[in-house]
């Protein structure tokens, strides 16, 4: 039962993640962008999930330092496939600003 419940966590996690990094994305993001020259038109929905995973990920290593003998937290920060995405994110959100548009 403690694994299921586990399970509905990670889910509403996921779920808490994709509705900040909205909200996130639209009036921070946003913003920054708009200090950078940067026009906010395109597929947003890259950025969107870039944020999200963020802070997705983000929220996961905090959790970790407050809880660590949490194993199904360790086991997803360890996973190579979490630490590739989280760096994917993170350039995801960097290329526009480089790049003066949102190539996506």
């Amino acid at each position: 039962m403690d694994q299921l419940k586990g399970y509905y966590w990670t889910i509403f996690e996921v779920f808490l993640a994709l509705l900040t990094g909205s909200i996130t994305t639209n009036v921070i993001i946003r913003q920054l962008y708009a200090i950078n020259d940067v026009q906010f038109l395109g597929n947003i929905s890259v950025i969107w999930f870039s944020v999200s995973f963020m802070i997705y990920g983000l929220e996961s290593l905090i959790r970790l330092l407050i809880w660590k003998n949490s194993e199904q937290l360790k086991k997803r920060i360890r996973g190579y496939f979490f630490g590739a995405v989280f760096f994917i994110s993170i350039i995801i959100l960097i290329i526009p600003i480089l790049k003066g548009e949102i190539p996506y």
